[in-house]
């Protein structure tokens, strides 16, 4: 089924991100991915989709992993009081202990991932190029807001020392070698964490990775990602 341009459609369920709504995959998206260039936020959304149904749900993680739509976290300067509110909603919504919330972010040029553990009031932070989150001021003003926001709203009670001061950690990842691997990698990122099954991300996680992915760990994202796509039958 397609839309009125002949874009294949996505159903794309509440689960995933906490709202329903559909994702219309242009064959330019499509062609990006398979010519290995920069990837749009809507392959982005269909690969956590992947993520959150054949290994999320099958290994009945649900109570360890949520996602935040890299669709809402890219448009906070836009909207910056909406994209709060939906961030405090989805924490509000899965209030496990120890659960992450991986938050892939575009900045304009450049994918980044968050890993937020909204109680333990902790965000990770992975780069693949290695840079500091505190790049990204404003993004970080809103993630910090929106965790305080969600201590009020739950009654949570912090020391005084704690009140103020949000736990940022820099993950030490494996490193993009181009202008071009950042979404590839936040993928990357993701998959490995989900797989491991662990909500806790020490600064040594990606210890035994290489320093950089090499072409066939990102060529694996691809045969996933297709293979996902061609199993929906949407083209």
């Amino acid at each position: 089924m397609g839309s009125s341009n002949d874009s294949p459609i996505v159903q794309m369920n509440q689960d995933i991100f906490g709202d329903e709504y559909i994702e219309y995959l242009e064959k330019e998206q499509m062609y990006d991915l398979l010519e290995h260039k920069e990837l749009s936020v809507t392959v982005i959304s269909l690969y956590i989709r992947f993520l959150y149904e054949k290994v999320v749900c099958t290994r009945k993680l649900s109570n360890k992993y949520s996602f935040l739509s890299p669709h809402k976290m890219s448009m906070w300067k836009l909207d910056p009081e909406n994209v709060k509110n939906y961030i405090v909603d989805m924490f509000l919504g899965n209030k496990e202990s120890d659960k992450l919330f991986l938050a892939p972010y575009n900045s304009g040029a450049h994918w980044v991932l968050f890993a937020i553990n909204a109680v333990s009031e902790v965000i990770y932070y992975l780069d693949p190029v290695h840079g500091d989150y505190t790049n990204h001021p404003g993004i970080k003003n809103m993630l910090d807001t929106a965790l305080k926001v969600y201590r009020a709203q739950r009654g949570a009670k912090v020391s005084k020392q704690k009140s103020n001061n949000i736990t940022w950690i820099s993950i030490k990842c494996p490193r993009q070698t181009n202008n071009i691997d950042c979404g590839y990698y936040i993928l990357r990122f993701m998959k490995e964490i989900v797989e491991k099954n662990k909500t806790i991300i020490p600064e040594t996680y990606f210890a035994n990775s290489s320093p950089s992915y090499s072409e066939e760990d990102l060529m694996e994202l691809k045969e996933e990602w297709c293979q996902y796509v061609l199993d929906m039958k949407i083209i």
